[in-house]
Protein backbone atom coordinates (compact mmCIF):
# COMPACT_ATOMS: atom_id res chain seq x y z
CA UNK A 1 0.00 0.00 0.00
CA UNK A 2 0.82 3.43 -1.12
CA UNK A 3 2.14 6.01 1.56
CA UNK A 4 -1.04 8.39 1.09
CA UNK A 5 -3.29 5.28 0.64
CA UNK A 6 -6.07 4.43 3.18
CA UNK A 7 -7.96 1.27 3.22
CA UNK A 8 -11.29 1.38 3.57
CA UNK A 9 -14.67 -1.00 3.19
CA UNK A 10 -17.52 -0.32 0.89
CA UNK A 11 -20.87 -2.22 1.62
CA UNK A 12 -22.92 -2.38 -1.97
CA UNK A 13 -25.82 -4.89 -1.86
CA UNK A 14 -25.26 -6.17 1.65
CA UNK A 15 -21.61 -6.92 0.74
CA UNK A 16 -18.55 -5.79 2.37
CA UNK A 17 -15.85 -4.65 -0.36
CA UNK A 18 -12.50 -3.54 1.10
CA UNK A 19 -10.70 -1.20 -1.24
CA UNK A 20 -7.97 0.77 -1.03
CA UNK A 21 -7.86 5.15 -1.58
CA UNK A 22 -5.64 7.81 -1.77
CA UNK A 23 -6.60 9.87 1.21
CA UNK A 24 -7.69 12.73 -0.81
CA UNK A 25 -10.02 10.65 -2.38
CA UNK A 26 -11.58 8.97 0.07
CA UNK A 27 -14.64 11.49 1.06
CA UNK A 28 -15.46 11.21 -2.41
CA UNK A 29 -15.43 7.33 -2.34
CA UNK A 30 -17.37 7.24 1.22
CA UNK A 31 -20.14 9.66 -0.60
CA UNK A 32 -20.55 7.99 -3.37
CA UNK A 33 -20.99 4.70 -1.48
CA UNK A 34 -24.01 6.50 0.89
CA UNK A 35 -25.33 7.56 -2.97
CA UNK A 36 -24.94 3.83 -4.28
CA UNK A 37 -26.55 2.46 -0.58
CA UNK A 38 -29.50 5.03 -0.84
CA UNK A 39 -30.21 4.01 -4.31
CA UNK A 40 -29.94 0.64 -3.78
CA UNK A 41 -32.36 0.84 -1.07
CA UNK A 42 -35.04 3.21 -3.21
CA UNK A 43 -34.89 0.11 -5.94
CA UNK A 44 -35.40 -2.85 -3.22
CA UNK A 45 -38.35 -0.70 -2.10
CA UNK A 46 -39.69 0.08 -5.63
CA UNK A 47 -38.60 -3.37 -7.15
CA UNK A 48 -39.55 -5.96 -4.61
CA UNK A 49 -39.80 -8.95 -6.78
CA UNK A 50 -35.92 -8.75 -8.44
CA UNK A 51 -32.89 -10.29 -6.81
CA UNK A 52 -29.85 -7.86 -6.07
CA UNK A 53 -27.86 -8.85 -8.98
CA UNK A 54 -30.62 -7.23 -11.22
CA UNK A 55 -31.15 -3.89 -8.76
CA UNK A 56 -27.46 -3.51 -8.95
CA UNK A 57 -27.14 -3.44 -12.65
CA UNK A 58 -30.18 -1.17 -12.89
CA UNK A 59 -28.29 0.95 -10.95
CA UNK A 60 -25.39 0.95 -12.77
CA UNK A 61 -27.22 2.05 -16.05
CA UNK A 62 -28.30 4.89 -13.94
CA UNK A 63 -25.49 6.20 -12.71
CA UNK A 64 -23.88 5.43 -15.82
CA UNK A 65 -26.40 7.29 -17.52
CA UNK A 66 -26.14 10.13 -14.93
CA UNK A 67 -21.95 10.44 -15.98
CA UNK A 68 -22.25 10.49 -19.53
CA UNK A 69 -24.92 13.33 -19.09
CA UNK A 70 -22.58 15.43 -17.09
CA UNK A 71 -19.69 14.42 -19.37
CA UNK A 72 -22.28 16.02 -22.03
CA UNK A 73 -22.91 18.90 -20.20
CA UNK A 74 -19.08 20.21 -19.38
CA UNK A 75 -18.34 18.88 -22.80
CA UNK A 76 -20.68 21.49 -24.62
CA UNK A 77 -20.31 24.15 -21.40
CA UNK A 78 -17.07 24.62 -22.49
CA UNK A 79 -15.27 23.18 -19.23
CA UNK A 80 -12.11 20.62 -19.90
CA UNK A 81 -12.66 22.19 -23.85
CA UNK A 82 -8.93 23.33 -25.56
CA UNK A 83 -10.78 25.70 -27.58
CA UNK A 84 -12.58 27.97 -24.08
CA UNK A 85 -8.99 29.33 -23.78
CA UNK A 86 -9.29 30.52 -27.26
CA UNK A 87 -12.82 31.88 -27.08
CA UNK A 88 -11.76 33.88 -23.47
CA UNK A 89 -9.04 35.12 -25.33
CA UNK A 90 -11.20 36.60 -28.30
CA UNK A 91 -14.02 37.91 -25.65
CA UNK A 92 -11.07 39.43 -23.77
CA UNK A 93 -9.85 41.06 -27.07
CA UNK A 94 -13.09 42.44 -27.81
CA UNK A 95 -13.71 43.18 -24.18
CA UNK A 96 -10.83 45.73 -24.74
CA UNK A 97 -11.50 46.97 -27.99
CA UNK A 98 -14.92 48.10 -27.15
CA UNK A 99 -13.25 50.04 -23.74
CA UNK A 100 -11.03 51.30 -25.90
CA UNK A 101 -13.93 52.45 -28.23
CA UNK A 102 -15.91 53.99 -25.42
CA UNK A 103 -12.80 55.66 -23.84
CA UNK A 104 -11.81 57.93 -27.00
CA UNK A 105 -15.62 58.66 -27.89
CA UNK A 106 -15.77 60.46 -24.35
CA UNK A 107 -12.67 62.52 -25.17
Amino acid sequence: MKEDEVSISVNIAGKNYPIRVSLSEKPLVEKASDLISERFDDYQNNFLNLDNQSLVSMLCIELATELVKSKLVHQYSGINNPNTDDVHKVNQLIDRILNKESITESI
